[in-house]
């Protein structure tokens, strides 16, 4: 690095940007010898006073690009296309150290499910012999079953009721609604499930309790988890949009199902996948 010193009015931001190229000199020319990078890291501002960036992002940006050449930027349109692709590059580096993170210790215990002894200390040998035992397990093959129907059922019904209430809680800025809804969010599971269980048996009889009631209990435990979802994503939609649909002539069914529900279908999609793996997770309430 080579700091250039000098009192103000010397010209020292001049001849950083004639030495980068984004000024041309009056007189006389400025070179630099082949292969030397060159890189602005200012003190605050950039090369170009008319957008000024802070310290963090003028040194994030002082890099060279794949052939090797250093990228200053002279116009707004330029910093903001490479901030972009700056950014889109550490978000792909974050998500693939986030996905690493949760999906290397998945991989691991899946390996060691081939593990040829009961304990997952170390690797004794390659063997199936613990999946032939598990779908020779009637027990185990029918719970298995009992649960997947239970998350599929609750996770359709919660997406259902969740999305409604998540659109209610953001039109109508009800008080009582949120409270309603994310109460089972807030309350410990083991509170819900005794809740859920003396209700079932004080009004239908102990011989109510089946997967029915179990489906019930799940989808109260996940309509929280997918109104949450759908509020944030229809928080950050522009409100003109619903009303240039309205006075286009477009009726509130028709409004909801061409302009609604597109927008927020990947919010009810996260909404969907958050109930199943909660409620293929959860044996508390069950």
């Amino acid at each position: 690095f080579v700091g250039i010193v000098g009192p103000s009015g010397s010209g020292k931001t001049t001849l950083l940007r004639a030495m980068l190229g984004t000024l041309a000199p009056r007189r006389g020319s400025v070179g630099r010898a082949p292969g030397l990078r060159i890189g602005y890291v200012p003190q605050r501002g950039t090369v170009d006073w008319t957008f000024p960036v802070t310290v963090t992002e003028a040194v994030l940006m002082a890099r060279p690009r794949a052939r090797g050449r250093w990228a200053p930027w002279s116009t707004a349109e330029e910093r903001r296309e490479a901030l972009v692709e700056l950014y889109r590059d550490v978000l792909w580096a974050a998500a693939l150290v986030v996905y690493a993170f949760l999906y290397i210790p998945l991989v691991v215990v899946v390996i060691f499910s081939f593990n040829d002894s009961k304990l997952s200390a170390e690797w004794v040998g390659f063997t199936t012999d613990w999946y032939r035992k598990l779908f020779e397990n009637a027990e185990m093959l029918a719970a298995a079953v009992n649960s997947l129907v239970i998350a599929f059922v609750a996770a359709g019904l919660a997406t259902v009721l969740g999305t409604m209430a998540g659109i209610a809680m953001h039109r109508y800025r009800s008080k009582i609604l949120p409270f309603m809804v994310l109460t089972p969010i807030a309350m410990p599971e083991i509170l819900l499930g005794v809740a859920l269980l003396i209700f079932f048996i004080s009004t239908f009889g102990a011989e109510s309790l089946s997967l029915a009631t179990v489906i019930v209990a799940h989808t109260t435990f996940c309509i929280g988890f997918v109104a949450i979802i759908v509020r944030a994503r229809l928080a950050g939609m522009d409100e003109s949009i619903f009303e240039a649909a309205r006075d286009l002539g477009a009726t509130p069914w028709q409004t909801f199902r061409l302009v609604t529900l597109p927008l927020i279908r990947p919010g009810i999609i996260a909404g969907a996948l958050m109930a199943f793996t909660l409620s293929i997770d959860d044996f508390v309430i069950t």
